[in-house]
């Protein structure tokens, strides 16, 4: 949980007494690896920021960092679109946040 709560942003303030606990992914679908991008030897890793509602869905997503390849970052997009995460919480209550989450996309050799 700390590893995780250093890609949290919270979107609204939460009382400091609270435990704070990051999201979980639920279901996580792998991310389609583009034929272009194979026929190419594209590698590369996007880090995407989740906004993650309360109900676990997923509001929005964002590449933070680039993979360096626009087809790899629309994959990692369409992929963390479908994603479902348990959301990030204080004491009982859930809270909408944004979340970080790496993509890699690497070749077997």
């Amino acid at each position: 949980n700390d590893l995780a709560l250093k890609n949290l942003i919270l979107s609204e303030k939460v009382p400091a007494s609270a435990p704070l606990r990051a999201p979980r992914i639920i279901y996580q679908s792998i991310p389609d690896y583009p034929v272009r991008a194979i026929e190419e030897s594209q590698q590369g890793l996007a880090v995407v920021k989740v906004y993650i509602l309360k109900n676990g869905r997923v509001g929005d997503v964002l590449i933070e960092q680039s993979s360096g390849h626009d087809i790899l970052d629309k994959a990692a997009i369409s992929a963390v679109s479908q994603w479902v995460f348990e959301p990030a919480s204080f004491g009982h209550d859930s809270t909408e946040s944004y979340f970080k989450v790496p993509i890699k996309f690497q070749l077997k050799a």
